[in-house]
């Protein structure tokens, strides 16, 4: 065996061998001494072209648990303040005075023709006459309208079987047709009110017939009279006759009356 690796050994074999060796061992040798273990030994500008480009951002983690509630504040109260000074009194208003000038004399806004009042205080105001204007007029009484009144009646004193007495009532404003028989209605004292007549002697009251008047006279006190009919009939008012059974009875009351409705 030793006899045929001693023909296969030549120069050139173990030149080869040697060199195969000493490439290996310097190799390691190499690698030990030339060992990078920091950045610090790569040239800088060979370091920035090793950097390698930002990765995608990754998925967002979990949310965290809820930390506990904190603790209310213990501050302490400050000090109270004290009061101010005390303001200085004010001065005493003044009641304006009014002076009134007459027509032809301009003041403030006023021109000649009105006049006015002057108000002097701690200001001056004037207050001037309105034009005069004109005073309403109605011809009859508004259909369903009512005008009120008072009346009274004394009998006339003369001795005999009957002592008569008028009650008289003037109607303002005239009503579109005149009373006839049947419009004039006397409610004695304490009388309950009637579907013509539904007031009372503080409150008079006439309901409004649809073509007809309606008069309404409440009694509030009555001495000895008692009512007989109605005379002198008329769109301004009407003459009530009243018998009395002895000299001087009397009564009085209140009245009212309504247009018709048409």
């Amino acid at each position: 065996m030793i006899s045929a690796l001693r023909k296969r050994l030549s120069y050139a074999n173990v030149t080869a061998t040697l060199a195969l060796f000493f490439a290996m061992s310097g190799g390691a040798l190499a690698a030990s001494h030339y060992l990078i273990t920091s950045t610090k030994q790569i040239k800088p500008s060979v370091l920035s072209s090793l950097k390698g480009n930002a990765g995608k951002p990754g998925p967002a983690g979990p949310q965290g648990e809820r930390g506990p509630a904190g603790t209310n504040g213990t501050g302490s109260t400050g000090p109270e303040g004290k009061p101010g000074p005390e303001g200085k009194p004010g001065t005493n208003g003044v009641s304006p005075e009014g002076v009134e000038f007459a027509a032809g004399t301009n003041k403030g806004t006023c021109n000649t023709k009105q006049g006015g009042v002057e108000l002097k205080g701690v200001n001056t105001t004037y207050v001037c006459n309105g034009k005069n204007g004109l005073t309403g007029y109605t011809s009859v009484l508004p259909a369903g309208k009512t005008e009120t009144g008072t009346w009274s009646v004394v009998t006339s004193g003369k001795e005999g079987p009957t002592n008569a007495g008028f009650a008289s009532i003037s109607i303002a404003i005239p009503l579109p047709v005149a009373l006839a028989e049947g419009d004039v209605h006397v409610l004695a004292s304490g009388a309950a009110p009637t579907t013509e007549c539904p007031g009372s002697v503080a409150e008079p009251q006439a309901k409004p017939e649809s073509t007809a008047d309606n008069l309404c006279l409440y009694t509030k006190e009555e001495f000895g009279t008692t009512f007989l009919e109605e005379v002198g009939l008329s769109t301004g008012g009407a003459s009530i006759e009243f018998s009395g059974s002895a000299l001087t009875d009397l009564a009085f009351g209140s009245w009212a009356v309504t247009a018709p409705e048409t």
